[in-house]
C-alpha cells in the first residue's frame, strides 16, 4: 500500500499500512517497498507522512546489507521499527533491532542504522527536516560512534574491536564504517565526509 494522506480541517489523517483488525489482535501489514524518494547521504528512500513544520513522520525503507552511515541529526528522533530486522550503532555497541520496538535517538549523539532484510522504519523528529533534505543528517567520521568506548562491539554477531579498528576486519557483516555503509555525496554539501568522498 502506498501512504494516502488526507487533511481535514488541519487534522492530517495517513494510512500508511494494511490492517487485519479483529477482537484480539491487529495484524499490520508493511510492504518492503521502495519509496518516493531517496534520502540524502543515504541510498534510501522515504516518504513524508506528515508534519506540521515542526514535529513530522515519515516512512523509510532501507534495502537489506544497506543503511545510514555513522551522522547526528538537528533534533531528537523517535524510530519506530514496522518492518523486518535492522540494527542501530550507538555509543560503542551495535544493537539488533526489528519490527515492533522502538527507540530515540538524541539527535547530537552520532550513531548509524542498518537493515539485516529489507527494513522499514517510521521516523518522527522535532524539528523536523524532508527526507531529501541535506539538513535532516550530517554524516560524522566513523570513530564518533565509539562515544568515548574503547572500540566498538557487535551485539548481533559477537564481533569486537579496540578503538582505531573496523568491525569488518573482524569479520562482522553489520559493520558502519564508510566502506561498509559509504556514504552518498550531496551536491551543495560541505560536511566533512561529502569533502572526503570522491
Amino acid at each position: 500500500m502506498t501512504a494516502e494522506l488526507q487533511q481535514v480541517e488541519g487534522l492530517q489523517i495517513n494510512r500508511w499500512a494494511d490492517a487485519i483488525i479483529n477482537e484480539h489482535q491487529t495484524l499490520l501489514t508493511v510492504k518492503h517497498l521502495v519509496r518516493e524518494t531517496r534520502m540524502k547521504h543515504s541510498d534510501a528512500t522515504g516518504e513524508g507522512m506528515g508534519s506540521n513544520g515542526f514535529l513530522g513522520v515519515d516512512l523509510i525503507s532501507v534495502r537489506s546489507g544497506h543503511g545510514f552511515t555513522p551522522h547526528t541529526h538537528p533534533g531528537d528522533h523517535i524510530l519506530i521499527c514496522v518492518a523486518g530486522l535492522g540494527t542501530i550503532t550507538f555509543a560503542g555497541k551495535i544493537y539488533p533491532t526489528r519490527a515492533g520496538e522502538i527507540y530515540m535517538i538524541d539527535g547530537k549523539q552520532p550513531h548509524a542504522v542498518g537493515a539485516r532484510t529489507d527494513h522499514s522504519i517510521l521516523a518522527v523528529g522535532a524539528p523536523h527536516m524532508p527526507v531529501d533534505s541535506l539538513e535532516r543528517m550530517t554524516p560524522v567520521e566513523y570513530d564518533k560512534i565509539e562515544a568515548g568506548a574503547d572500540g566498538l562491539a557487535c551485539l548481533v554477531c559477537g564481533a569486537d574491536v579496540v578503538a582505531g579498528f573496523f568491525l569488518h576486519e573482524a569479520g562482522c557483516e553489520h559493520c558502519p564504517c564508510h566502506e561498509c555503509l559509504p556514504p552518498v555525496r550531496e551536491e551543495g554539501c560541505d560536511c566533512a565526509v561529502c569533502s572526503a568522498v570522491a
